[in-house]
């Protein structure tokens, strides 16, 4: 049993007193919105609130049957107030739609309106433009969303850029929204939690799916096998990371059954892309680990899991894996190939501005009429091809800066005593980037567009663990003199 630090009454140490930690926070909740609001600067808001609850109660009661009307006008009100108390919240949330793509419902764009409420309430009540994180990172994805400007003004057709580039837009202000918000280890760590549970419910889905409909090709929310297969890969590295840096058992656990789901759903989306991605973290979590113990352990797990896929592997899924090797004779390899093809000679007709961003899978007839409607399946073809090569080198500069600067970060946090808890984190976002250079090199379709969330959150988290490690650093200074003067630092435990 575990004694509750705020009420002194027992609990099972499955739930830590987490309804007393609930009630107090409910509690400063109710008091903050009552002081909030008695501040006469802020009465403005009153009406303005007001105005838009309307607009979207009559847009769910216009969209939607009464009963789920008044669930998610219930659901907007209690999202609201937390964001708007509680900022970094929205962008837990909007993630987590993001990724279940709940626009099906209805079609209420749930992350635009998530989007604004959060920026909303950074600006009014966190934003400080003297403290806004800056970072070289900033400047490159500036840089690409100035290339993709370009590629539009100068687009093959510019009809089909604007949607596109609105998405990108919306990103790249969510991901300065992101990196400012997320500027502490907790929030954080409880984002990092919200991506394991959502992919590891997602995964169940998919598993439930093959249970009761029969084996087929697992989508996701979104739609597309192949984007679903990179984002669990992608995904899979953090629950890693839970796994072997929590010390709650119960926390442990989830992490356990998370990874099992997670690899399961890769399994069930039948990618080859998403099958080498799995591959590719697994390798590289292996070469991670130092201590022999851990690695004996990870070894034998892999063999078991290994031996037992075999025997209960579907035929249908060792087929497909099979074509990897033979793949002349797979024809959807082959039309691959064709859209490789195609993107060389976009990318030698337009090197500077492109195509257009949005315009392979118009125009790709006009070179090739096997590939009309798709996508490269490569988003380094795609990204050349439609953004030319300036956007090329701004998009492949984010993704391997990004990995440079966790690598960097990882050495100074080892001469710390305060930030060697953060190194794993780095691991984690390595991991990840591997990932989805593997996936996104063979993957097509959604994973194609550059507007793909999870590899703008892996930038934005390096940031913000590099803002979160210059705090511990500067908190540690004092201690680390000390160390140097007689003692040694200590690493992360499992890596």
């Amino acid at each position: 049993m575990f004694r509750c630090k705020i009420c002194n009454k027992l609990f099972c140490p499955m739930f830590r007193g987490v309804f007393c930690e609930g009630f107090e926070m409910l509690e400063r909740l109710l008091i903050n919105i009552r002081l909030w609001f008695l501040t006469s600067s802020r009465v403005w808001i009153i009406p303005i609130g007001l105005i838009f609850f309307g607009l979207i109660s009559s847009f769910l009661f216009m969209s939607l049957s009464i009963k789920y009307a008044l669930i998610g006008i219930v659901g907007i009100t209690l999202t609201t107030v937390s964001i708007f108390f509680a900022p970094y919240l929205g962008v837990i949330l909007f993630y987590v739609f993001a990724f279940c793509a709940p626009e099906e419902l209805g079609g209420i764009p749930f992350s635009f309106a998530i989007i604004s409420m959060t920026t909303i309430a950074w600006v009014l009540r966190e934003l400080d433009p003297k403290k806004m994180v800056k970072s070289s990172q900033n400047r490159l994805i500036l840089v690409f969303w100035i290339t993709i400007v370009i590629s539009a003004i100068f687009a093959y057709k510019r009809e089909y850029c604007l949607t596109p580039l609105l998405d990108f837009t919306q990103m790249f202000i969510f991901y300065m929204v992101t990196i400012n918000l997320i500027n502490s280890e907790k929030k954080f760590h409880h984002l990092v939690w919200a991506i394991v549970i959502i992919f590891a419910l997602l995964s169940f889905k998919g598993m439930v799916s093959w249970a009761m409909d029969g084996i087929s090709r697992i989508s996701g929310a979104g739609g597309d096998d192949d984007h679903f297969a990179v984002a669990l890969c992608m995904a899979l590295p953090f629950s890693l990371y839970i796994l072997f840096t929590e010390r709650n058992g119960f926390k442990q656990m989830a992490a356990i059954l998370s990874f099992f789901l997670i690899i399961s759903g890769i399994i069930t989306t039948i990618s080859r892309g998403g099958f080498m991605g799995l591959g590719m973290v697994l390798f590289l979590f292996f070469l991670k680990v130092k201590k022999p113990a851990f690695l004996i352990i990870y070894l034998f797990f892999f063999v078991f899991i290994f031996l037992v896929g075999t025997l209960l592997m579907p035929k249908e899924y060792v087929e497909r894996m099979n074509t990897i090797s033979h793949y002349q004779d797979d024809g959807s390899a082959m039309t691959r190939i064709q859209c490789y093809h195609v993107g060389g000679r976009m990318m030698v007709e337009r090197p500077i501005t492109g195509i257009g961003i949005g315009n392979f899978n118009k125009i790709g007839h006009l070179y090739d009429s096997c590939i009309e409607g798709l996508v490269a399946h490569n988003v380094f073809i795609q990204v050349a091809s439609e953004c030319g090569i300036l956007g090329f080198l701004a998009f492949v500069g984010l993704i391997i800066s990004s990995m440079i600067r966790s690598f960097r970060l990882r050495e100074r946090l080892k001469t710390t005593h305060d930030g060697k808890k953060l190194i794993p984190f780095t691991h984690m976002l390595e991991v990840s980037f591997f990932a989805y250079v593997v996936c996104a090199s063979f993957c097509g379709s959604m994973l194609s567009e550059l507007d793909f969330e999870f590899l703008y959150l892996l930038i934005a988290m390096g940031v913000c663990l590099e803002n979160i490690a210059g705090q511990k650093i500067g908190n540690s200074s004092q201690h680390l003199t000390r160390e140097e003067n007689g003692g040694k630092m200590g690493t992360a435990p499992y890596f």
